[in-house]
């Protein structure tokens, strides 16, 4: 179940401050609210005392004159960045159209990709004729029994549906791949829109009734049978969702590692023949002798469900989801059905964003690392690498130190605990080989066909991973995506070439700015490999408990304090923070601004403390540089989503959950122990 289109849901950071114009005017576009290097005084509030809210003195000024888009259902430093990084991403994109005939190989296709998506005329012209054979496939279902071989064919072209598999890496073994089976199905985002009583997830059903039979009588059923369809397939969804484990249980990941031989697989999961499935999606059965189940019960009880469920019930259920898939690559009438809903009703925007913003995202999703070798020509000068590498050690190392003084870890821990730091692989910018597409086709006649031959591609590039050591030398994300990331089981930190600019990184801005925002960034993402999940991975990225059981009962004791911490924030109404599915998150924001504020100390011990700049010495131009990263609005719905399926907590909490706990800020500010933002239970971990 891979579905690449749908744009990252955490990004980080980026500006174009370092990005390549074609004119000096565009420059001065680009860049014209990052001339003021660090913190803008107009966007503070110093009405505010920094004891009593600290958030809104270091943003309340952006608060008061800042819109959300209507084209989007959040905004802040890091939209603002999104923005900023999509639009030099389109001029890079024009620049390269002009002179496409200098391209060839995977950046070619990045180019062609984008050329289909743009022409909106063969696309309406299109309609669904290239969908044809996955409904013919759906609709000759005979019955239950052939349901694992209609399954795995649609697999292939990215339609998924009760379930969700996957080749990855092993977590137990982290040099080999092995085959994961996970809980799926459900299109709404969380099981408990789907199980709540009251507002607003009563009105969000109906609406998801009403997107349903609309998609249906597009395709030409009449409005009483594709209402009926609609009701039946919620139903279906709704005995799914009842099965499936919350958010937060599946960060476990001592839960969700179940590895059984297929065989035992197969047969407790009774009503679904899953050899079958694997044989009609092209898997090399020979090499999936065992799988990981992440949630065994849920397949036991799925069984059950596919039991009680009628063959046209199923039939429906899987129709839906194939036009589902791909409704974001239709007509627009198919395009404004799919944003009203999801969009509109279910996140809160008001309008759609461009075509030319949907085709860039989709490019980045097809053939990503084929633009992305355009990109980082124009955008990520060589000297960036250095000096973030540099910045990471210096990082690295005062985590060593902090490691060595912690008071509540035993030596046996410590010294496993500085191996794994030691380990730490690090990428920066962009990989060191690039993704071959040499196997994706572009159809020069069909946008759709090209979609649906991208999946194929991932489909089959993902089993080919199969029975191999794991590649460590591929990435997570495309160099033009804004984010960072920390992967447990190549025990790596990723840093995108996106994410090397303001206001994460300025190389104009001082370094107490740098130090609050990329730093922080490099704190948090090294602070994941000893977060509630990374810590249960060692220095070679196997899910082992290199732990002493006293120290993890310490460690669990703490992590516990963070959890009831961000419990207590109410985010709307009676909605409160989930301190247990953002404890991960909430961990790695308070290790990254410990560790960065220290390695900022140690910089300027040795390279000088520069004067106070608009009246604020360094240290607390990193804390209003930290907040400034976090400033955002967003809308009641999309809030709401949120808090209900994302691990990291809202921005204005992760601008000041860290910095209660931080005795460095409370002196930065000279705030009095009684002051709001200073805790009285102060949590050190690392």
């Amino acid at each position: 179940m891979n579905k690449k289109f749908l744009s990252a849901g955490m990004a980080v950071a980026l500006s174009a401050a370092l990005i390549s114009c074609d004119s000096k005017e565009k420059q001065q576009a680009a860049t014209a609210d990052a001339e003021v290097h660090g913190i803008d005084p107009k966007n503070m509030d110093a009405h505010v005392h920094p004891g009593e809210d600290f958030y809104h003195f270091a943003n309340g000024g952006w608060d008061k004159i800042t819109e959300i888009p209507d084209d989007q259902t959040r905004w802040g430093a890091f939209n603002e960045l999104r923005d900023r990084n999509i639009a030099a991403q389109q001029r890079i994109m024009k620049k390269a159209l002009e002179n496409i005939d200098q391209f060839s190989g995977d950046q070619l296709k990045a180019l062609q990709v984008y050329q289909l998506g743009m022409d909106s005329a063969a696309i309406e012209n299109a309609g669904t004729e290239k969908l044809q054979p996955i409904f013919d496939k759906i609709r000759g279902l005979k019955s239950k029994a052939d349901l694992p071989q209609l399954m795995g064919e649609l697999n292939i072209v990215g339609v998924g549906g009760l379930f969700g598999d996957y080749v990855y890496t092993d977590r137990k073994n982290s040099q080999a791949t092995t085959y994961y089976f996970s809980q799926g199905g459900l299109s709404l985002p969380d099981k408990d829109y789907y199980l709540k009583d009251g507002e607003p997830f009563a009105g969000i059903r109906d609406a998801y009734v009403q997107y349903i039979t609309d998609v249906f009588m597009k395709l030409g059923e009449e409005e009483a049978k594709a209402k009926t369809e609609a009701q039946t397939i919620l139903a279906f969804e709704t005995e799914m969702a009842k099965i499936s484990w919350d958010r937060a249980k599946m960060r476990n990941p001592e839960l969700t590692y179940n590895k059984m031989s297929t065989k035992d697989f197969d047969q407790s999961f009774a009503s679904f023949d899953v050899i079958k499935y694997l044989k009609a999606g092209d898997v090399p059965v020979n090499l999936v002798p065992e799988v990981v189940v992440t949630q065994p019960d849920y397949f036991v009880n799925l069984s059950k469900v596919l039991a009680g469920a009628d063959l046209e019930t199923i039939k429906a259920y899987f129709e839906f989801k194939a036009i589902n898939t791909f409704a974001a690559y239709l007509d627009s009438e198919f395009v404004a059905l799919n944003f009203d809903f999801y969009g509109k009703k279910l996140s809160g925007a008001q309008e759609m964003r461009p075509r030319w913003k949907r085709m860039l995202t989709t490019v980045n999703g097809v053939a990503g690392e084929g633009f992305g070798q355009i990109y980082v020509k124009e955008v990520f000068p060589e000297e960036a690498k250095s000096m973030l590498a540099a910045m990471i050690e210096n990082v690295r190392e005062v985590l060593g130190e902090r490691i060595t003084k912690l008071e509540w870890m035993g030596d046996d821990t410590k010294a496993k605990a500085q191996e794994k730091l030691a380990n730490i692989n690090v990428k920066i910018g962009y990989p060191d080989k690039w993704k071959s597409y040499a196997d994706l086709e572009i159809d020069q006649t069909s946008f759709l066909q090209t979609i649906i031959n991208s999946n194929k591609f991932d489909y089959y590039d993902m089993l080919n991973d199969l029975g191999k050591p794991v590649d460590k030398s591929k990435w997570g994300m495309t160099p033009q995506t804004v984010n960072a990331y920390y992967s447990p089981t190549n025990n790596e930190i990723v840093f995108p070439a996106a994410i090397l600019q303001p206001p994460f990184y300025d190389y104009k801005a001082d370094k107490a700015v740098n130090y609050g925002g990329i730093g922080a960034v490099i704190g948090h993402e090294i602070t994941h490999g000893f977060d509630d999940q990374g810590r249960k991975y060692d220095a070679n990225g196997n899910q082992n408990d290199w732990w002493t059981e006293e120290d993890g009962e310490r460690f669990d004791a703490l992590a516990n304090k963070v959890v009831e911490q961000y419990d207590a924030y109410t985010v709307l109404d009676s909605v409160h923070v989930n301190g247990r599915l953002t404890l991960g998150e909430n961990i790695a924001d308070l290790g990254g601004v410990t560790l960065a504020y220290n390695a900022m100390v140690k910089d300027l011990e040795k390279n000088g403390r520069p004067d106070a700049i608009d009246g604020y010495s360094p240290e607390q131009r990193f804390f209003l540089s930290w907040a400034t990263v976090w400033r955002t609005k967003s809308r009641d719905e999309a809030l709401r989503q949120q808090v209900m399926t994302d691990p990291h907590s809202p921005g204005f909490f992760r601008a000041i959950g860290p910095l209660g706990n931080f005795p460095p800020f409370q002196e930065a500010f000279d705030l009095k122990d009684d002051a709001p933002m200073v805790r009285k239970d102060r949590i050190v971990i690392w």
